[in-house]
């Protein structure tokens, strides 16, 4: 999966780690604090994607379906619903209008250009909802903590068939996200969980 990534040198890095480390303590920004995390990673070698670019830089396919899915790790299925202004919402459950803001990402307006006129409903903007299953973390890169607190990023088959190659990231703040790790579903992954149907 080829996607586009910031990334630094890792000592240009870590001195601009240092000097959000030194100077903020106590009064720092949100922004500040956002900056202090992204350069922290930067400088342990990991690279930074925003999430919005890289959808929008993906595509869609033939049936105006996204190309890619995210999804926190933690879900068993994610579900897409596109909106009539070409964003779009990622969810681990059907409740897109719910309070629990951590269980969806939302795309802005103009992210998918190419309506899926047949999901659309014409009584609202939103769209009647796809879905996936979202792969499974290998044991070696599974992160210690709670999975919730990470999401996946893979090419979805909307046909509920797991796709071989998924990416685990872990948020930074609104659309940018640190990539933790890549890799590829064994064959017998693949069907426990074509089994979750």
């Amino acid at each position: 999966m080829n996607i586009p990534t910031i990334e630094m040198p890792t000592e240009e890095a870590q001195a601009k780690y240092d000097e959000f480390r030194d100077v903020l303590m106590k009064n720092a920004t949100n922004e500040e604090r956002i900056l202090k995390r992204g350069y922290r990673a930067l400088a342990k070698g990991k690279k930074i994607i925003d999430i919005d670019d890289v959808m929008k830089n993906a595509g869609q396919d033939d049936n105006g379906f996204p190309k890619l899915a995210i999804s926190r790790a933690d879900g068993e299925f994610v579900y897409f619903q596109q909106r009539t202004d070409g964003g779009g919402v990622f969810s681990i459950t059907t409740n897109f209008y719910g309070r629990d803001y951590s269980t969806r990402i939302v795309m802005p307006d103009g992210t998918f250009p190419q309506k899926v006129a047949y999901l659309i409903s014409k009584r609202t903007r939103w769209a009647k909802y796809l879905r996936a299953v979202v792969p499974v973390i290998p044991n070696a890169i599974r992160p210690r903590f709670s999975i919730q607190n990470y999401h996946i990023l893979f090419e979805p088959v909307w046909e509920y068939v797991p796709h071989p190659d998924p990416i685990l990231l872990k948020r930074l703040s609104g659309s940018l996200f640190v990539v933790l790790a890549a890799w590829d579903l064994t064959e017998l992954e693949q069907k426990v969980l074509k089994g979750r149907l």
